[in-house]
């Protein structure tokens, strides 16, 4: 997004509140901008100064705030410094992510995250949703107001499609035959993400045709569990766990099939990435997956309770390279059409332009 947006039209840096900047704040120095680092601490009363800090010093007009469950604190802080300011979510659900399960501390969070994603609704200037099943889920739980909603869609790269032999290589190089059939997942090891049904579905899939290999990217609590799960099935030689990658636009450019049956979503970004690269999706019937996926065209949405149903539609598709590649042209277009890096830059500063002239 950085790349596409020209810093004389909006310049935008960022504030992180998480233990360290992350993985992505070299790329966004790179693009040009400030990565500062203000931690959010349990009393919230070093991040408040440090934001308004940030802010003064800054001579910034808006703040976008992305802290979803803690949403209240950003938009207080934004306030104090009399800025605009937008809060975005980007999911349907916000449950707490300790392990082990600690339920009243589950509960204290959840209440907690209740008072402040409120207060956020009621004193943001915009709210911006990922997806229009974002909106709705505010709408509904937290009774955002009509006019104080806007759908804000990403965008992802569209690459350059690989060739046969292109494809043959990094294959080689991810320890793939040329006759496997790749079935890919991108996704935190997280209860949203259902890793744990992904095997079960795998698991009926391969017993059918043993060509299936399933690789799974991204890392997470539940990682060891889930290749506990698969070893102790017998799965091993169907699955590949490749960790944290900085070149999933390769591995999906190589699979055959993108998997994705989570049980909530706010807009699943990699279903984009993997229709951008022409790859079919099998995904859960989410109504977020509704807005970027067209069933039985560019990929096929199925019941993430039937899990039975979902290894038959993968392995219809897997025996029907024609219908893979039709699916995969389709979404390849969908993406180009409406979710390139420059239609969703354009809607960004949009958006910012018309808060600050408002």
């Amino acid at each position: 997004m950085l790349k596409v947006v020209d810093r004389q039209r909006v310049a935008m840096d960022f504030c992180c509140k998480g233990p360290t900047t992350g993985i992505l704040s070299y790329e966004a120095e790179s693009a040009g901008a400030k990565v500062y680092h203000c931690p959010l601490s349990p009393t919230h009363i070093g991040f408040i100064k440090g934001v308004g800090q940030i802010i003064r010093s800054g001579g910034y007009h808006i703040v976008h705030n992305h802290l979803e469950n803690y949403a209240g604190v950003g938009v207080y802080a934004a306030k104090r410094c009399g800025l605009a300011v937008i809060t975005g979510f980007h999911n349907t659900s916000f449950p707490a992510q300790m392990l082990p399960e600690l339920p009243l501390l589950h509960k204290l969070r959840d209440f907690y995250g209740s008072f402040s994603i409120r207060y956020a609704l009621r004193h943001s200037d915009l709210i911006t949703g990922c997806s229009q099943a974002v909106i709705d889920f505010l709408k509904e739980k937290y009774n955002l107001r009509q006019e104080k909603g806007r759908v804000l869609y990403y965008g992802v790269k569209v690459p350059p499609q690989k060739s046969a032999a292109e494809r043959d290589c990094f294959r080689a190089a991810l320890g793939l035959s040329p006759d496997d059939l790749v079935i890919t997942h991108v996704g935190r090891f997280l209860p949203q993400k259902n890793h744990m049904g992904l095997v079960r579905v795998a698991d009926k899939v391969i017993k059918q045709d043993s060509r299936a290999h399933f690789v799974l990217v991204g890392d997470g609590p539940l990682r060891k569990s889930i290749e506990i799960m698969v070893e102790d099935r017998n799965l091993n030689r169907n699955f590949s766990f490749l960790g944290i990658r900085d070149d999933v636009e390769d591995v999906l450019g190589i699979s055959d099939i993108f998997f994705l049956p989570s049980c909530w979503e706010g807009l699943g970004l990699v279903v984009l990435e993997a229709m951008s690269v022409g790859l079919p999706v099998v995904a859960s019937d989410l109504q977020v997956l509704r807005e970027t996926v067209v069933d039985n065209d560019s990929g096929i949405l199925w019941p993430v309770h039937d899990e039975e149903g979902m290894a038959q539609q993968i392995l219809e598709l897997l025996a029907d390279p024609d219908k893979r590649q039709a699916m995969g042209a389709a979404g390849r277009r969908v993406v180009e059409a409406k979710f390139s890096l420059d239609a969703s830059a354009e809607r960004l500063c949009q958006v910012y332009e018309g808060l600050s002239h408002s």
